[in-house]
């Protein structure tokens, strides 16, 4: 097929590129997962317009508005028909490009196609995957991660996580993290996941680690405290899944010792029934904000000057564990 390089200018309508506009990955198509995309790629993409995490009126018909504008500009700009399927729900439509010998342009262009009409684009959510058999498969990971490792034992997990020179432990659950939920319309949808998580200069650990509850301290308020302020941040509605202590207090952390480490534990309640500020909907499937969470976890430990680790570990409850730096005297007391 040939290589699509689509005009730049979009003359029909004003940018309205004032309106906020969330991504996942934060970086969108620029993301370098998306770089060398290719032919046997495909890009899944899910747009959501006005507050996904509420109820809006069926957008119906409107949604494929600038969808037939966006092929028809590429057909008349290259003469190329450009292969999608794509599906609607509500107020969110899923289109996945696929067989574009270079769909990173293409897919901008969708994606500002739908900003410059007068529908209210709030979300966007990007996957490659790799085509099989003229299906999408798994996601395709972030080539700057390196090869992860599972190891034997909680000690050894433990261990690697915080040496950077040990292989980088897996950040989802290896053997695979899909699941099932009863929407209250009756509807049962599987769950779609984006690529394995993994932010440079961060170690993703997925896995639980034995630790013990000690008393709490001002640094304990103090780390519950930035870790609200920057999770309702990385929230696009603003609100936040409360987290809460081992005693289920909300908005608290836990202090907690392993060997010489200090640490702080929080969960938070994995929803299992409906939309709400941590489960989005979408044709068909639904997505579970785990992305948004380790992010705002992330710029807490970052602003909080933590060991760059996040322990996380999905059931009934998420739970999540971040961790103080090693002293000078730890260190020599450990030798």
């Amino acid at each position: 097929m040939a290589q699509v390089q689509p005009k730049a200018a979009l003359p029909d309508k004003p940018a309205r590129h004032e309106r906020p506009l969330y991504r996942v990955p934060v970086e969108g198509i620029t993301h370098p997962v998306f770089e060398n995309a290719g032919k046997d790629d495909a890009i899944d993409i899910f747009l959501a317009f006005g507050p996904a995490h509420q109820r809006m009126r069926n957008l119906g018909e409107q949604l494929l508005e600038p969808l037939v504008r966006w092929r028809r500009r590429i057909m008349i700009d290259t003469g190329v028909k450009v292969p999608i399927h794509r599906r609607l729900a509500g107020n969110t439509i899923n289109i996945v490009v696929h067989g574009m010998d270079d769909p990173k342009p293409v897919v901008d262009m969708l994606i500002q196609m739908y900003r410059r009409s007068d529908l209210p684009l709030s979300e966007v959510f990007l996957t490659r995957r790799s085509m099989k058999e003229g299906t999408p498969g798994a996601p395709v990971v972030d080539p700057r991660m390196p090869e992860a490792t599972v190891y034997s034992d909680s000690d050894a997990l433990w261990a690697a996580a915080f040496d950077t020179d040990a292989p980088l432990p897996f950040s989802e659950d290896p053997l695979g993290m899909l699941s099932v939920l009863t929407f209250r319309d009756g509807k049962v949808l599987n769950e779609t996941r984006g690529m394995p998580f993994y932010f440079e200069g961060m170690r993703i650990v997925y896995g639980q680690t034995d630790s013990k509850t000690v008393p709490p301290d001002e640094r304990t308020a103090t780390v519950a405290n930035r870790l609200r302020r920057e999770l309702n941040a990385a929230f696009p509605t603003s609100a936040s899944p409360p987290f809460f202590d081992v005693g289920r207090q909300m908005q608290r952390v836990s202090k907690v010792e392993r060997g010489d480490r200090v640490g702080y534990f929080f969960a938070v309640e994995r929803y299992t029934k409906e939309i709400g500020p941590f489960v989005v909907r979408y044709p068909g499937t639904f997505r579970y904000r785990e992305y948004e969470l380790l992010r705002g976890i992330e710029a807490a430990i970052s602003r909080l000057d933590l060991e760059p680790v996040i322990f996380w570990h999905r059931g009934d409850v998420y739970a999540f564990s971040v961790w103080e730096k090693l002293t000078a005297d730890s260190d020599s007391s450990s030798e």
